[in-house]
């Protein structure tokens, strides 16, 4: 049997899992390595940027190649840009910042030891390049969003139920993201809901990949 053959014949469930791992298994495993056995925080580095660059890339066209296999098309994604799904976007990423600062405030007052843990990044200033640092704001944010969002969503949706979708969705998207320690649970959790919730009722991945831009790009720029 032909290798394209095997992989028309997955079952669902063995597509997502394949999907799930490769795309997200190594960021996985390194956060809660990371979270596990804290270290010296990594540099922002060029070196850093250009593994994940060139990591992604090969992932992701990895991926697309698997499920174009398996009768996925790249209109599957719905990443539908416009003009105002542009605004869209920025108005999310404003949106998650000023609730990220409230939830911080409110979480710093109930906990000080909150505050002290976030106030030790995982990340500090290095000595990235401006063209690298706009390169994985713009990629970045394409691989995230079609693989945790768009992908995700239909998928687990067609196997179980929306809900378990949106959920599985911002539960994948807080383990990959765990080595930022406590802000984790104030940003991504909150941004994972809201991205979430925004896809499965409006279909479009485009105001969530310009959001998701801005703030790397922002977070990116604070460690230059």
């Amino acid at each position: 049997m032909k290798l394209k053959e095997i992989i028309k014949n997955l079952s669902d469930r063995a597509e997502l899992i394949l999907v799930v791992t490769c795309s997200f298994g190594y960021f996985i495993w390194g956060s809660i390595s990371y979270l596990l056995t804290p270290g010296e925080a990594h540099q922002l580095t060029n070196e850093n940027l250009i593994f994940i660059l060139i990591y992604e890339s090969v992932v992701l066209a990895f991926v697309f190649w698997f499920l174009r296999n398996r009768d996925w098309k790249f209109s599957d994604f719905n990443i539908l840009p416009s003009a105002g799904m542009t605004g869209i976007g920025f108005g999310l990423a404003l949106f998650n910042y000023y609730l990220y600062y409230i939830l911080f405030i409110i979480a710093a007052a109930i906990s000080p030891k909150f505050y002290q843990l976030a106030c030790q990044p995982a990340i500090t200033k290095g000595n990235a390049s401006l063209g690298l640092i706009v390169l994985v704001s713009l990629f970045n944010p394409l691989f995230e969003e079609m693989l945790v969002v768009g992908y995700l969503i239909p998928a687990i949706e067609k196997l179980k139920n929306l809900t378990i979708a949106i959920n599985t969705s911002v539960a994948i998207r807080l383990l990959y993201h765990l080595y930022q320690g406590p802000i984790a649970a104030v940003f991504i959790v909150p941004m994972g809901l809201i991205f979430a919730y925004w896809y499965a009722h409006k279909r479009n991945l485009w105001p969530l990949i310009v959001a998701h831009a801005i703030g790397d790009f922002v977070g990116f720029m604070n460690l230059r």
